[in-house]
């Protein structure tokens, strides 16, 4: 509930905004206004670890990919510690999401054991497990009668979450004002 006000803040001081919290994404419009008005620099993302941003930028490209090829279907899986709340989670939404934006032939998921609506050949099934100590494992399957293909990241840590927001805040410093994300980031470095 805070995150719009903060926002603000550090827009009128002039302040580089890292920001991991999603809720404010609704009132997206009047962030983008404040930006422009206050030449405001902010970079947002449901998931700081450098290496869950590499795995997505993975996913949007091999879906891309699997358009042409509809018997590979996908999977997603994703298990965390027991205390996590929500499932599933932000990621494996994001996820299910790039492979929606990227290949026609999914419109929706949908969360495992819950019964796909009526077209299930163009949803995603989605799996959440809650397991002792997990920070988080999510993988992607792309499943064929012949093969699978699998992308798989398992944090061992939290600290690759506070590294990637570390990283973020000394890039975004860098750049022109504007709204980021976490993928704006990888393209410019895999380009320097």
């Amino acid at each position: 509930e805070a995150a719009l006000d903060n926002i603000l803040f550090c827009f009128q001081h002039e302040i580089p905004i890292v920001c991991g919290t999603t809720g404010w994404w609704d009132n997206i419009d009047k962030v983008e206004g404040w930006c422009r008005e206050y030449q405001g620099r902010i970079l947002y993302g449901g998931n700081f670890s450098l290496g869950v941003n590499m795995v997505f930028a993975l996913n949007g490209q091999l879906a891309r990919w699997m358009s042409a090829y509809p018997e590979y279907r996908p999977s997603i899986q994703e298990t965390h510690h027991l205390e996590k709340l929500d499932a599933p989670s932000g990621t494996a939404i994001n996820m299910a999401q790039g492979i929606i934006s990227e290949n026609p032939n999914y419109k929706s998921w949908y969360l495992e054991p819950n019964t796909p609506a009526a077209d299930k050949g163009s949803q995603i099934p989605v799996k959440a497990l809650r397991e002792p100590n997990v920070p988080g494992t999510h993988t992607i399957r792309w499943d064929s009668p012949t093969d699978e293909i699998t992308l798989i990241h398992q944090a061992h840590n939290r600290n690759g979450f506070a590294n990637g927001a570390l990283v973020a805040a000394k890039w975004l410093v860098g750049q022109a004002s504007g709204i980021y994300s976490m993928q704006d980031l990888l393209k410019s470095e895999i380009k320097s």
